[in-house]
């Protein structure tokens, strides 16, 4: 999205998380180095493991404020239903 370059921010969606789409999320954060971080915490809590098993490091990329979404337990439970 041009607002997200514009303003040097990413949203990370919760569904569809295959490994392949969270390389993807992890190399888009190392190439734009954005300053805001928006999202689900449980889509968060997914990728930074999975950066970490592949020896990425997020913390040369200065400070990345990461603002939550508090409704990750509705969805969490949505995929059960």
């Amino acid at each position: 999205m041009a607002r997200h370059a514009l303003m040097r921010t990413e949203l990370l969606p919760t569904f569809g998380m295959p490994d392949k789409k969270v390389d993807g999320f992890i190399a888009r954060i190392r190439e734009r180095h954005p300053k805001m971080i928006f999202g689900y915490p449980s889509a968060m809590s997914h990728i930074v493991p999975c950066a970490e098993q592949r020896g990425v490091r997020f913390d040369d990329l200065g400070q990345i404020d990461i603002y939550g979404f508090s409704t990750s337990i509705i969805f969490a439970l949505l995929k059960e239903v």
